[in-house]
């Protein structure tokens, strides 16, 4: 089986993600040396699709290849290492510990479209549950998380059973 790859949309959506989570950053109150880490976060959120073979992997493979790259596979020293890398291994997933990198990094990643343009959180469930249904763990599991960082008033996957 091949690799799934990065798109040119991908591309656009990374670059999205990057941006909007830097602007979520700086309009919560941090600095710009944070803003600027959360641009790193969302620019290498969804790296790991070149090199993944299973679209639920990604993560997981973006979280690796920066801990190789930044902390020679051991893992990273201090929060702001931990913090960051658990962003990305996390995101669109439930984290131990729901960190303001996780935060703003689900609250860019689903304001952003797949070809890397801002939508409201809506047009972005409504695209997630297009491409993996209505009953599926990425559409649940996405309309729970904006519930719980206040992006949604209500929890769309309630009362949703399969």
């Amino acid at each position: 089986m091949g690799y799934i790859g990065i798109s040119e949309d991908r591309l656009h959506h990374i670059l999205g993600v990057a941006r909007k989570a830097y602007k979520i950053a700086l309009e919560r109150g941090h600095d710009e040396e944070f803003a600027r880490k959360m641009f790193v976060l969302g620019w290498n959120h969804d790296i790991g699709y070149e090199f993944s073979t299973k679209s639920s992997e990604h993560a997981d493979i973006s979280s690796y290849m920066l801990t190789d790259a930044f902390y020679g596979g051991k893992e990273p020293w201090g929060n702001i290492g931990v913090d960051s890398i658990r962003a990305i291994l996390k995101h669109g997933k439930y984290p131990i510990e729901e960190t303001e990198e996780w935060i703003i990094l689900n609250q860019a990643d689903m304001q952003v479209d797949l070809k890397g343009n801002e939508v409201s959180v809506t047009r972005r469930l409504d695209d997630i549950k297009e491409r993996y249904g209505e009953f599926s763990d990425e559409y649940l599991t996405s309309c729970d998380i904006c519930y719980r960082i206040n992006l949604t008033a209500v929890n769309l996957a309630e009362n949703h059973t399969a």
